[in-house]
């Protein structure tokens, strides 16, 4: 019950974020489209994750495949921000890949979550995450917290610091009492839903500044 009720509260930020961000007229910056984008594939795939289960499917392989999508697309709105890093953003594309890659042949399908590939991905995620903070933080003329993309970033950040440690002991304990790691699963959700909570209101910032601000 727990547990729906969670991803209930998920899939409603979610959408709430995209509703936001799609109020017109739409706030103006180049990262604005990738934005959109992250969040339309982020509602698409919390709703198969609720319904694919209904119907006897796994839902892990919807959620591996989200991963590198997601971020691939974390990673291009940094570029944005930070368009000097471009090579080293394509190095941590490239290796976040690979290591899912190398997940995957290592695990053998998509059935469970690729984790070590994903706490690659998150480690880089934060990394990349905090530079845009502090990018913000270096050529703001006002108080960072006004800006859209804080908050976006703020979110980012500590989702992926959230779900880290939850996917350090996920294997083991999985083997162990499998009941115990779909509790504690409501940890990603938990933190997904600051997250989007957080992207929400960077989308409202940006609609009533009327920019993302990523151009400055």
């Amino acid at each position: 019950m727990a547990h729906f009720t969670l991803h209930t509260l998920l899939v409603i930020c979610v959408a709430a974020s995209l509703f936001i961000w799609s109020r017109r007229p739409r706030a103006s910056g180049k990262v604005a489209l990738w934005i959109g984008a992250l969040l339309l594939a982020a509602l698409l795939v919390e709703i198969a994750g609720r319904l694919l289960p209904l119907s006897g499917r796994i839902n892990a392989p919807v959620y591996n495949l989200f991963t590198m999508l997601e971020f691939a697309l974390v990673l291009r709105i940094v570029g944005i921000v930070r368009p000097r890093d471009s090579w080293w953003l394509t190095g941590s594309l490239i290796l976040g890949t690979g290591m899912m890659a190398y997940n995957f042949v290592q695990q053998g399908n998509l059935d469970f979550f690729l984790v070590y590939g994903i706490i690659t991905q998150s480690a880089l995620a934060i990394l990349w995450s905090s530079l845009g903070l502090w990018s913000l933080a270096q050529r703001t003329t006002r108080q960072v917290w006004k800006a859209p993309l804080f908050w976006f970033f703020m979110g980012t950040t500590l989702y992926f610091a959230g779900i880290i440690p939850y996917l350090g002991f996920l294997v083991p304990l999985f083997k162990q009492n499998p009941p115990l790691s779909v509790v504690l699963y409501n940890i990603i959700t938990v933190v997904a839903i600051t997250r989007y909570l957080f992207t929400a209101w960077a989308c409202h910032l940006a609609h009533t500044q009327g920019s993302w601000d990523d151009e400055r």
